[in-house]
């Protein structure tokens, strides 16, 4: 009882709704009026009422602006329930202001009261129930009578006048009580039918379209089966070697059968179409003679086992048309079937084309039994089909044909009619309109091409079959021409799989999630992938295999019993390459199978091309980087070779006259030891010079020697003294063991390296103000037969950006004339030809380590 109760409860929820929705509108409306009523009356007022005119406009001007004020309100406030009570009283205004007007005139004896009526007249079309217009109207009533009953000139003489006109006001009450309680009841009844009407509605919409989902559901779901038939009996039909007679006619008594259940499967689809308004044409022009000498040609022969003669009666000039082939050969076809059909042996089928206007006449006339005058007009309605005795017992179909030719005709903007013709028995008119001039230039004639699914499927030659294999499911075969098959119907996917075993390794799954896994496993080259899965719906999958990196070489072919456009559509862009529909032939399996690897190989070859070709694209780079950096060394060598050559002399010079100077210099030790200090730069000078040659000219360079790398060390502590007078210079024990490393090399070059790197190091620290405790750190480890030599600072760093390129022959990031930028990049030359190599590592802001190794001296006594 609780379901009807709460189903009253909602309906009645809903008409509350409507009437609420319905009063709002129709009290908006007598606001409206009232608000322009009211100031119309002030010309009456002018006349009848001279002296008391600015009184009568008072009440009317604020009449008028209580009333539009009113009706602002209801735009802008939400009153709820309380709206009925707002606007009665809004609405009862206009009333007490006559009444009002009444008293301050000439009260029983005014006319106005011939307004009042009329206001209670109109008021009942805005929607009032009977309870407001009952108090709507009492309100009135008694606010006219009390303006009467209480003006200053009232006698006791006036009470006739006074009941007179309570009469006609009660009446008036009376006749808006039961007008507004009518109405009122009219609405209720009206929306209660319209409510149940919409259910009514919605309930056959439901059951038609159950009826239209059963059969798609069932029309999809014969594809399948018809597939298991078609393919298997093609390969049979198209085999090379000769079959017995009694076996031929047998498969062919199949494959007729076959054509018919698909030609009715295809009747179901379009049903579903037309209902669904989803039946698109594809159309191109065609010359129509062509078109039906077509048709003729392909029924000629099942005329010719009847022993029907079939005639042709074609317009000598062109006709064109602006036709879906494929829809248009199965009206024809199916007027001409039922023509031959149901026409005896021994008699004619007529078929004929003429103009008539802007239009073709195509006839098809047959000198069959007929059609009673009592069928004629049935016999377009779906299901029906013929009660004439003489009609074949056998081949009747489901009574779909004419129904789905005569709207495949309409959708053309044409006509399929029963007329009388020449001969006894049914003469079917097919009216087209031609193509216009718009087509003609828009559109250019294809090839004729039977797709009319009633004609026996093409026969081709057929690949050799597979032996048959046991279990295909499940194998993971590591081949390149790989194929993998998703697909529920266990018997589908075992024939697609042995059918494709001759040449492709085969891999069948049987719904979406395996696939997916055997897909990422093994990556196909294709897939035949079914849209209707048991766990996921076809689309998901090819979507997640589309996100997988590795099948991006994967062509993807979607088996589909739908022949909608929508789901394909849909497939496109999610990914898939192409389509089968469902049934088809193993032919054409082959075919797009293998054209479908051919692409994915050739995709897959060309994939590996295009990355040989960027990493030699790379490669070339890096060996143009590294010409430039030979071609910038040649230049520094050329340019070292000449300023050595004029920097030589000098020198020499300065040294010979410092060791003349230590001669004849007086025994003084401070003076001695300057001069000492002043040869042994001179002399250094004279090292780094000839390092220089060395380095400009490479072939001749002096054999490399062992030595100490603590002396060197301290050597770059006395040149560079001056330099690190303010900065904390530390060398750590690593480097002067009590052995002593020894390492091998050429000294004044070792030298010239830490040098550099400890001047370097040092303006580094001095270009950051924020360091504390200024440090340089030159540490050295052993690692095989390779000494590793870092010196370290706390610096500002060098930016990320700038640490490729530090090398770099002339780079520098220091201000114009304080530096060559020559420094590291020679630095790094000499490590090099050392058979080392200089590593820079640096972050900003926490100082930098450059780390050089050079070789170990192996009789040193050294662990390596």
């Amino acid at each position: 009882m609780e379901e009807p109760l709460q189903s009253e409860a909602r309906t009645a929820a809903a008409f509350g709704e409507s009437e609420d929705a319905l009063r709002l509108q129709r009290r908006r409306v007598g606001l409206a009026l009232g608000s322009l009523l009211m100031p119309a009356g002030l010309l009456l007022d002018f006349s009848q009422y001279p002296q008391q005119f600015g009184l009568l406009l008072t009440i009317r001007l604020l009449t008028t602006v209580i009333l539009a004020g009113g009706l602002v309100c209801t735009y802008f406030v939400q009153f709820g329930k309380r709206f009925s009570v707002y606007s009665l009283a809004l609405v009862t205004l206009p009333s007490v202001a006559i009444a009002m007007m009444v008293f301050v005139t000439d009260g029983s004896r005014s006319t106005y009261y011939v307004g009042l009526i009329l206001v209670m007249l109109v008021v009942q079309l805005i929607g009032f129930a009977g309870i407001e217009s009952a108090i709507y109207c009492g309100i009135t009533s008694v606010a006219y009578i009390l303006a009467m009953v209480c003006h200053r000139d009232f006698v006791p003489d006036d009470l006739p006048r006074v009941a007179q006109i309570a009469f006609f006001l009660f009446a008036t009450s009376a006749v808006c009580v039961t007008l507004c309680h009518l109405n009122y009841r009219n609405r209720r009844s009206e929306f209660f039918l319209r409510l149940s009407l919409d259910e009514k509605n919605r309930q056959l919409e439901h059951l038609d379209q159950l009826r239209t989902d059963f059969l798609a559901n069932v029309s999809h779901e014969l594809r399948t089966p018809l597939t298991l038939i078609v393919a298997p009996l093609q390969e049979l039909l198209s085999a090379t070697q000769p079959l017995p007679q009694e076996v031929g006619e047998s498969l062919g008594l199949i494959n007729r059968n076959v054509d018919r259940l698909y030609s009715l499967v295809n009747d179901l689809l379009d049903i579903v179409r037309i209902d669904n308004a989803v039946l698109r044409l594809d159309r191109q022009l065609i010359d129509a003679r062509e078109f039906l000498q077509g048709i003729t040609r392909s029924v000629k022969p099942f005329a010719e086992t009847k022993n029907i003669r079939l005639e042709t009666e074609l317009s000598t000039q062109e006709l064109n048309l602006f036709l879906d082939v494929m829809r248009a050969e199965r009206v024809l076809l199916n007027l001409l079937q039922n023509a031959l059909k149901f026409t005896p042996a021994g008699g004619r089928v007529i078929v004929s084309l003429r103009r008539a206007g802007v239009q073709a006449v195509i006839a098809v006339e047959d000198d069959g039994p007929g059609i009673l005058a009592s069928e004629r007009q049935k016999v377009f309605d779906r299901f029906y089909q013929s009660a004439n005795g003489k009609a074949p017992a056998q081949g009747l179909g489901l009574g779909l044909g004419l129904a789905i030719a005569r709207e495949i005709v309409r959708q053309h903007g044409g006509e399929l009619a029963l007329e009388d013709g020449r001969l006894r028995g049914c003469c079917f008119v097919v009216r087209i309109p031609l193509a216009n001039e718009h087509d003609i230039q828009t559109e250019t004639s294809s090839p004729l091409q039977s797709a009319n699914p009633n004609l026996p499927l093409e026969h081709s030659q057929a690949i050799p079959a597979a032996s048959s294999a046991s279990e295909l499911d499940g194998q993971a075969p590591d081949l390149k021409n790989l194929v993998l098959v998703i697909d529920d119907e266990e018997d589908l996917r075992r024939y697609l799989m042995k059918s494709l075993i001759v040449e492709y390794a085969v891999i069948g799954c049987p719904n979406g999630s395996s696939g997916i896994k055997a897909a990422t496993a093994n990556p196909p080259c294709c897939i035949l992938l079914d849209l209707m899965l048991p766990d996921m719906s076809g689309l998901d999958v090819l979507s997640k295999l589309r996100q997988i990196s590795d099948l991006n070489d994967t062509k993807i072919i979607v088996l589909t019993a739908n022949t909608d456009e929508r789901p394909k559509i849909a497939a496109l862009r999610s990914g898939a390459d192409d389509f089968l529909s469902k049934p088809f032939s193993i032919t054409e399996v082959r075919a797009r199978v293998a054209g479908m690897v051919r692409s994915s190989l050739a995709q897959a070859e060309l994939r590996r091309e295009r990355e040989e070709l960027e990493r030699s694209m790379r490669e070339l780079k890096q060996t143009q980087g590294q010409l430039i950096q030979s071609e910038k060394m040649r230049a520094l060598g050329s340019l070292a070779a000449g300023l050595l050559h004029e920097i030589n002399n000098p020198v020499n010079y300065t040294l010979m006259a410092v060791r003349i100077l230590e001669k004849d210099l007086p025994a003084a030790p401070q003076m001695t030891e300057t001069v000492a200090d002043i040869r042994q730069g001179i002399q250094r000078i004279s090292e780094i010079i000839t390092d220089l040659r060395g380095f400009a000219y490479a072939e001749s360079e002096t054999a490399p020697t062992p030595f100490s790398l603590l002396e060197v060390v301290e050597g770059v502590r006395r040149f560079a003294a001056h330099e690190l007078d303010d900065i904390n210079f530390q060398v750590a024990d690593s480097v002067k063991p009590v052995s002593g490393l020894r390492v091998v090399g050429l000294r004044s070059q070792v030298m010239q390296v830490l040098l550099n790197l400890v001047l370097n190091a040092a303006t580094a620290i001095r270009k950051c103000a924020a360091v504390d405790s200024p440090t340089i750190t030159l540490s050295a480890r052993r690692e095989q037969q390779r000494a590793f030599i870092t010196v370290q600072d706390n610096g500002c760093g060098i930016p990320a950006d700038r640490l490729p390129r530090v090398c770099d022959p002339f780079y520098t990031s220091a201000e114009p004339g304080k530096g060559l930028g020559l420094g590291l990049s020679i630095c790094d030359t000499i490590v090099r030809r050392h058979g080392g190599r200089l590593r820079i590592t640096s972050e900003e802001g926490h100082g930098t380590a450059v780390e050089f190794d050079l070789p170990l001296e192996l009789s040193s006594g050294i662990s390596v």
